[in-house]
This record gives structure tokens, C-alpha cells and sequence, in this order.
């Protein structure tokens, strides 16, 4: 099982693994996610419904944040590809 520092060296994240350990703990206090001490694999972290609630509407403010930086041009070349 792949622990979570080389999943993220897998997606070229290598810069500041160090500062891993201190974002979990803020996630773990905030409840955003869980971890569980697991045989064999280490520490096995979960995120919990209302880790996913915020993580799904930091999405969708991304999106809207995306949207507005693009071009106009692009925006409206994009409505006219749709159906």
C-alpha cells in the first residue's frame, strides 16, 4: 500500500512534504477528515461528510473564480459549442 507522501510524489509533489503533518492535524481538528491507526499500512487517513461538503464547495468556488478570469471571447465560445 502506498503511503500518502509517495502518492503525492507520484503527481510531482515533492516540495513541502514536511508541511504535510501540520495540514492533517488543522484537517483532523477541523473534522474535515479522520485517521486510523491500521496494521501493516500505518496511518490511514478518511474524509468525513463534512470534509466533502467543504471540499465540494471549494470546487465549485474555484469554478466560479476560473470563470471569471477567463477571456469573454473564450466564455462565449464555450456557450456557442453547446447544444
Amino acid at each position: 500500500m502506498l503511503s500518502l507522501v509517495d502518492r503525492l510524489r507520484e503527481r510531482g509533489i515533492d516540495k513541502n512534504i514536511r508541511s504535510l503533518r501540520p495540514i492533517l492535524r488543522s484537517l483532523m481538528m477541523a473534522r474535515a477528515i479522520t485517521a486510523e491507526l491500521v496494521e501493516g499500512s500505518g496511518r490511514v487517513y478518511c474524509i468525513t461528510a463534512q470534509g466533502r461538503a467543504e471540499l465540494e464547495s471549494y470546487i465549485s468556488h474555484l469554478a466560479v473564480l476560473k470563470a471569471e478570469l477567463e477571456p469573454a471571447d473564450e466564455t462565449s465560445a464555450r456557450r456557442d459549442d453547446q447544444p
